[in-house]
């Protein structure tokens, strides 16, 4: 009992002195330390680790910092945060340290030679005025572990006439998997050598590279050679309006990102870019297909399990998904056909997800979703847009499917523009379309049926009455006559045989 209430105490007296400090002890993780706005923190921080041994996450953020605080030797703490400070400089070694976050920092130069960081595997330089990075800096020396590099927003005002032989090298770094260039207003990313733009070096076993929300009109062919083995490759809202050249592949490529560019039209190397390319992202380019004529080479790798793409194109040819047997998710947003062919998705064996959100389509027909829901497949079905509202009773037959099976959602409007699911309707007032269909086959039927006995009972009425006028005309030649001709017939007989007898 006397153990329970001196540990209560202890807990108490160190709450209050971390509200008095102005740190606070994460109350999910007690092995978080987080100080916010603290000018104090630099003088406090020998408090903090001595009292708190056993924190492995310190923040300090918001707290004025001008330079990287001592952390007097502990060997506990594993992540960093000194993000929102006015850190200039990268001047400590920390030997325990895994995570380090500088963001939104002061720091204009990266020319340190003698760091040692020997467990570090992500730094994180993001939002950094940075002008000059010397060449040996990013070396295996400093950062024998590295894994994660992000330069988000921190390379607008690097110098290329200030840089050792213009060049910004990873390639020491043989650990590195993944860097983000994002946010830097290049307009060229360059792997060779050019007399106005920087010359980067990668490192090859490169797996995630990002340069999304730059502004780059082209990339560097030679910039693919030296990350062949890279997985996931994000271009996303560039200027870009081709992809490299056709001979080039990626083997291990899983995932592109090429979506808010500016492409007109698929470009013509993805079908062959790579065999193991699951996700490729299309959306948002000005695409306008050229017609897919029969027995032309497909546009899309067979291996795609996730397609993006937007289409601004008035008929959409059932060749464009034929190969795609393994997808499963299938976005079509913004799509700006009116109608769709029955056979466009009778090729998607495997589709779980279907969206088609946003549409133009005027009418959803049963028979082109029919081969997706009767495999009982599809999870997610969005046909929401402005021109679909939830009370049409074309939707019927989607309605009752969504009732028996249970499984699919599907969203659509209310008559208050209101994001709705499908099957929470009634919409028993409404006559089935499958009903529809035979109620008009029937009467169909039996008009053509009836018109048939009409002109069968007329055409017998008509041949009776031709029989029953019909009158035949007989030769009336007396009796008398002919009983007077077979007598004369006779005595000419007679007379020529008695002439013959005389002779």
């Amino acid at each position: 009992m006397q153990r329970t209430e001196l540990i209560i105490v202890f807990l108490l007296h160190s709450f209050i002195l971390i509200i008095g400090k102005e740190c606070i002890i994460s109350e999910d993780d007690s092995k978080t330390l987080i100080c916010s706005d603290n000018q104090y923190i630099t003088s406090n921080l020998t408090y903090y680790l001595s009292t708190f041994s056993n924190i492995t996450q310190l923040s300090i953020m918001h707290s004025y910092l001008t330079a990287m605080p001592d952390l007097y030797n502990n060997n506990q703490v594993i992540t960093l945060h000194l993000d929102n400070n006015h850190i200039e400089l990268i001047t400590e070694n920390y030997s325990s340290i895994e995570y380090l976050y500088l963001t939104s920092n002061h720091i204009y130069t990266l020319h340190q030679t003698n760091l040692h960081y020997p467990k570090l595997k992500l730094l994180d330089l993001s939002y950094n005025p940075i002008e000059h990075i010397i060449q040996n800096f990013f070396t295996e020396q400093q950062f024998p572990q590295l894994k994660i590099l992000k330069l988000t927003n921190a390379l607008k005002y690097i110098n290329p006439y200030i840089l050792d032989n213009r060049l910004i090298s990873f390639s020491p770094l043989k650990y590195l998997n993944e860097i983000y260039f994002d946010e830097n207003d290049l307009e060229e990313f360059s792997c060779s050598k050019t007399p106005t733009y920087i010359q980067w070096n990668l490192p090859i076993n490169l797996k995630k590279f990002s340069l999304a929300k730059n502004k780059l009109i082209s990339f560097d062919t030679n910039c693919f050679l030296q990350i062949s083995n890279i997985t996931e490759l994000d271009l996303h809202s560039n200027l870009l309006k081709n992809f490299s050249n056709s001979t080039l592949t990626l083997p291990h490529l899983s995932k592109l990102r090429l979506d808010h560019n500016l492409f007109t039209n698929i470009p013509s190397n993805l079908l062959y870019l790579s065999q193991e390319l699951n996700e490729l992202d299309l959306s948002a380019n000005p695409l306008k297909l050229k017609d897919i004529k029969p027995r032309k080479q497909y546009v899309f790798p067979p291996s795609l399990k996730i397609l993006y793409l937007n289409l601004t194109i008035s008929d959409l040819s059932c060749l464009l998904f034929e190969n795609l047997i393994e997808l499963e998710q299938l976005h079509l947003v913004n799509l700006t056909t009116t109608k769709l062919k029955n056979c466009i998705f009778k090729k998607l064996t495997k589709l779980k997800t279907l969206n088609l959100s946003n549409h133009h389509l005027k009418t959803i027909d049963e028979q082109v979703f029919r081969p997706l829901l009767s495999r009982k497949q599809l999870d997610k079905l969005d046909i929401t847009s402005h021109f679909l509202y939830c009370n049409s009773c074309s939707l019927r037959w989607l309605n009752e499917f969504l009732k028996s099976q249970n499984t699919t959602q599907v969203n659509c409007l209310d008559q208050q523009n209101k994001q709705i699911l499908l099957n929470t309707l009634d919409v028993s007032s409404c006559r089935s379309s499958y009903g529809i269909f035979i109620t008009t086959v029937l009467v169909l039927f039996s008009t053509v049926f009836l018109l048939c006995i009409i002109l069968l009972f007329y055409t017998c009425k008509h041949r009776k009455l031709r029989f029953s006028n019909f009158q035949p005309v007989y030769h009336m030649v007396p009796l008398q006559h002919y009983e007077d001709r077979i007598y004369q017939n006779t005595t000419e007989d007679m007379t020529n045989d008695n002439v013959m007898l005389v002779t």
